[in-house]
């Protein structure tokens, strides 16, 4: 039922979990928090990746099984746009994409579309995936410049993981000026300050016991560093809501959609598609 996946990915993202932004640096978060990289989450992901490969209707995500996988619309949307827009070949360069998570959510959409999936992720997630992922459509890759350089992606997905970067703005000027017609930055948390706030977000214990540096965005900078470039062709909510931090700042999940600016052609579906 949609029900129980909205209730089972609720859970994965409001339950417990903390935002301290009593924090002055990424350095000091960094110290403040255990990390990615502890291996207690790719051990979990790996396990529930490999019990929902044994039952029908369910994915892994965030090492939880969500049941009756809801469709990520905005995403399969974009990815069928393209095929009719931009080219019938559509490769994703999925960032932080875990096990293909959104790939198998979203399958039986995919299937009736040319796309190739490239994970981009950590290098122990990248060879755990590699051992036990056997799927002619996705790849594993712990390089961006390597996957730019074999994939050649035509669409980039940040699927809540742009907030986990050092330097996120880097990383996404080094990418954005490679052949990308299409971006998702999907479930980040917003705010309407006009400064990033850095924190520690601390995740339910029922999930796994972790705690990540991670950023608060203001909307105002993300829209001022896309605007040269990039359109927006539309902003959504994400599950999660409205939450606060610890000093009561509010934020929001959101999801942005972008399109290459030199890929929208006047006078074809892309303009009413953006108004």
């Amino acid at each position: 039922m949609l029900k129980d996946f909205i209730i089972n990915l609720k859970r994965l993202i409001t339950n417990h979990i903390s935002f301290n932004d009593n924090i002055s640096s990424w350095a000091q978060a960094k110290s403040s928090s255990t990390g990615y990289e502890a291996q207690e989450i790719l051990i979990k992901v790996r396990k529930a990746y490999l019990d929902a490969q044994k039952k029908s209707n369910i994915y892994e995500r965030d090492s939880a099984l969500i049941k009756d996988g809801a469709v990520n619309w905005p995403l399969v949307a974009m990815i069928y746009w393209s095929s009719a827009q931009i080219s019938k070949e559509i490769r994703v360069l999925d960032f932080g994409g875990s096990f293909a998570s959104q790939y198998f959510q979203n399958e039986s959409f995919l299937n009736y579309v040319n796309v190739k999936w490239s994970v981009v992720e950590q290098k122990h997630f990248v060879l755990a995936a590699k051992e036990i992922i056997k799927n002619k459509n996705i790849n594993f890759y712990d390089e961006i410049s390597e996957c730019l350089r074999v994939e050649k992606p035509n669409f980039a997905l940040f699927g809540s993981s742009l907030q986990y970067l050092e330097n996120p703005f880097e990383i996404m000027d080094n990418l954005l000026t490679q052949d990308l017609e299409v971006l998702i930055i999907d479930r980040i948390p917003i705010h309407q300050g006009s400064e990033d706030i850095v924190i520690v977000q601390k995740v339910d214990k029922s999930i796994y016991d972790a705690s990540y540096p991670a950023w608060i965005f203001s909307e105002e900078k993300l829209t001022q560093f896309m605007s040269n470039d990039w359109t927006l062709m539309n902003v959504f909510d994400c599950i999660g809501g409205r939450q606060k931090t610890r000093k009561g700042i509010n934020f929001d999940w959101k999801g942005y959609i972008y399109i290459k600016k030199s890929s929208i052609r006047t006078g074809d579906d892309t303009e009413m598609i953006i108004k």
